[in-house]
């Protein structure tokens, strides 16, 4: 009987004790909940994008919690309440946290917890198990970190639809969780990012923090902030319930110079057996706060003068170093082409290999420039923009072998006509003119942009197309990038071909087809500056060939 009840007191101690556990966690779930703070960072005249917020824990400085704005300027964190005998501050181990969204159309968070000083690399992996992101993190300390993926590879090229792994390495940790990409789902922090490449953020784009009283230090995330501003602190800020709240900011006194961004590729020009010669610096870093490029950054043992099929096709690199404004002969035997000091050369292509043992330079003296063949083969039009004694500065025409040099007129960037007669140039206020190489005096002014406005574009490489009907051209407003342009030989049907910049371009042998670089400056995109192709009414445009490896920092 005793015994009996001995046992009946334990258990009903056990379950007693079970109540008493299930309902302390159930109170502290009730003392604990979830709520967002929310709001945007402006200036007086427009929202501030990429902007760092800070919330700055006001009893323990150590604590912060950050996200960046959107595109609009729009920041969100969640809130958690305190709950002392709940809340762990620091994480008891590395953990990788699930990205969010999931799934994604466009860009998703990855965030994870170091619980001691790491290096960390993130791979993403499909299901065949082959890599096709990876990020060198490198050292990090203990804390929460995260980044943005874009969705896109290691050559910038958007993935298919489906599952995929992401790994984080954390010394000798390994983690691996699983996410799918492209069924529904929302982007990364409204869109944080979301057009860009993937880059590393110290806090994922939806952070937790402690209820309480909080200093907001808004500042900027790093160059890509915009407008840059002053740093700016707000005190004893009370965060208890979902909030709202804004922030107004001062702009930076002064604003850092807009980066330009190189084009890795240039040069272009078709062969007339329909293959596409172009130079290819292969950048591996550009800083994106500056555009500007270290030597180090650049894979000079794959750069040089490549080749490439009109589909695609036939990659392949001709000489290890680049051709200025190269252009082809007739019969494409031979190539004409300007240098770094300012000279002007020709060598013989066997049609698979350059003989550079012909190698021969055309003009001395003077600085010279941008080549071009007479249709016959016998004759190089060139621009001179410097003059000394043999000569003013202008359009000069040399025979093939470099004898025979003559001031022709004041034009500059000339480019024979297929009929041998006419020569299409830049001249006054920059507009194109044709002019008769046998009558100089017969010259007519082909396009009227500027008429108005001497500056309102600069208009520059005229180019007929080998039936000579068409004029193509580069053509720059004031203040914008440069575009190309398409008309008749006489100036007529004047017509705008692309809207993302473009820049070196040559024709077809057909004339039914441009290709051409696909460069806009302002830009820091894994695509951009890269060779292009479309029909010459500027329909059915299509990339030829990629920036491999090339990466923006920070």
């Amino acid at each position: 009987m005793f015994v009996h009840s001995v046992k009946t007191m334990k258990r009903l101690s056990y379950h007693i004790l079970c109540a008493v556990l299930f309902l302390s966690a159930a109170l502290a779930e009730q003392r604990s909940q979830t709520f967002s703070v929310n709001g945007n960072v402006k200036t007086v005249e427009r929202p501030v994008s990429y902007a760092s917020v800070t919330f700055i824990d006001k009893s323990d400085s150590t604590k912060r919690y950050s996200t960046v704005t959107d595109t609009s300027g729009n920041y969100r964190l969640d809130v958690t309440t305190r709950v002392t005998s709940q809340v762990v501050l620091t994480p008891q181990g590395i953990e990788l946290e699930q990205n969010y969204p999931n799934p994604f159309s466009s860009s998703t968070a990855i965030s994870y917890k170091l619980n001691r000083h790491s290096d960390v690399n993130i791979r993403i992996y499909n299901i065949l198990g082959q890599e096709i992101k990876a990020w060198i993190v490198g050292s990090q300390t203990a804390g929460t970190h995260g980044l943005l993926w874009d969705g896109r590879d290691n050559f910038g090229k958007k993935v298919s639809l489906g599952i995929y792994f992401y790994q984080l390495q954390a010394g000798n940790e390994t983690h691996v969780k699983k996410m799918v990409f492209g069924f529904g789902g929302m982007n990364a922090n409204a869109s944080i990012l979301q057009s860009g490449p993937s880059q590393t953020l110290e806090k994922a784009s939806t952070t937790r923090i402690l209820a309480g009283t909080f200093a907001v230090q808004i500042e900027n995330f790093n160059c890509t902030t915009t407008p840059q501003v002053a740093t700016k602190q707000f005190d004893n800020i009370a965060v208890q319930s979902d909030t709202t709240l804004n922030f107004v900011v001062a702009p930076a006194a002064a604003q850092p110079p807009s980066p330009v961004y190189p084009a890795p590729y240039s040069s272009v020009v078709w062969h007339p057996d329909g293959r596409i010669a172009f130079n290819w610096t292969k950048i591996l870093k550009i800083n994106r706060c500056t555009g500007g490029v270290n030597e180090k950054d650049i894979d000079w043992d794959s750069s040089g003068f490549w080749m490439i099929n009109s589909d695609g096709a036939g990659l392949h690199r001709l000489l290890s170093y680049s051709l200025g404004n190269a252009a082809w002969s007739p019969d494409g035997e031979w190539i004409v082409f300007d240098n770094l000091d300012a000279q002007i050369y020709k060598m013989r292509f066997t049609g698979t290999t350059f003989d550079t043992t012909t190698l021969a330079q055309l003009t001395t003296g003077g600085e010279n420039s941008f080549p071009t063949w007479s249709p016959d083969g016998l004759w190089i039009a060139y621009d001179r923009s410097v003059a000394d004694f043999s000569g003013p500065s202008g359009g000069w025409i040399m025979r093939s072998d470099g004898t025979g040099k003559r001031f022709v007129f004041k034009g500059y960037m000339l480019d024979w006509a297929p009929d041998g007669v006419h020569l299409a140039y830049v001249g006054l206020w920059s507009e194109i003119y044709r002019v008769n190489i046998t009558d100089t005096t017969q010259v007519v002014r082909l396009t009227s942009f500027n008429q108005v406005d001497p500056y309102a574009r600069d208009n520059r490489c005229p180019r007929y197309s080998p039936d000579g009907t068409k004029i193509a051209f580069s053509s720059q407003a004031s203040g914008e990038i440069p575009q190309l342009w398409i008309m008749n030989a006489d100036g007529t049907n004047l017509q705008q071909l692309t809207t993302p910049g473009a820049e070196s371009f040559s024709w077809s042998p057909d004339s039914a087809q441009i290709a051409y670089v696909q460069h806009d400056a302002r830009k820091a995109d894994v695509n951009n500056g890269t060779l292009w192709i479309m029909n010459a009414d500027g329909s059915n445009k299509r990339q030829l060939t990629f920036n491999y490896n090339l990466v923006f920092e920070p």
